[in-house]
């Protein structure tokens, strides 16, 4: 739905709701990745977030979708459910969310069958979805491929293909 925004102070009630509805987004990843680390690098796993925000953020993309990104490993990674999400941030965040999260699992077949699905699942989304995936990848590959090179080649080529 679409607010009619009739005086400034209507304007900045909805900035600020929505920026208040980003710091909840960026606390709910902080307390659902507490202790996790990032595979490679052993940093704080929050780090990996708070990176692809920042990327969405730049891109001038809209709250919902800083949201998002804030959130974009949650339901791989921890108990958050898309049902979690939408009780607590809304529809058009889980949307995004559900469409930048992988849904294969490893009873689902072969790496090649797994990357399948989930690349089913990426091309559902809408833009902004696709674009939290596309700075996931960008914050994702540096330490791949400097940590694990071998690994790095089939995850780039993966990752290619998932843009084509």
């Amino acid at each position: 739905t679409q607010m009619n925004l009739t005086t400034p102070s209507d304007e900045q009630t909805l900035r600020s709701s929505l920026c208040s509805l980003v710091i909840a987004a960026r606390s709910e990843a902080v307390s659902a990745h507490f202790g996790q680390k990032r595979k490679y690098t052993g940093q704080p796993y929050i780090i990996h977030c708070a990176s692809v925000a920042a990327m969405v953020e730049f891109a001038g993309l809209p709250e919902e979708a800083v949201c998002a990104a804030w959130l974009h490993d949650t339901v791989e990674d921890t108990e958050t459910t898309i049902e979690n999400i939408e009780s607590k941030f809304g529809y058009e965040v889980s949307r995004i969310v559900k469409y930048c999260t992988q849904v294969s699992t490893k009873s689902d077949g072969n790496r090649a069958t797994r990357k399948s699905l989930d690349i089913a699942n990426y091309q559902k989304g809408c833009t902004l979805s696709q674009s939290i995936k596309v700075a996931d990848m960008l914050d994702n590959v540096p330490s791949i491929v400097a940590f694990d090179p071998d690994f790095g080649k089939v995850y780039v080529k993966e990752k290619s293909e998932l843009l084509d």
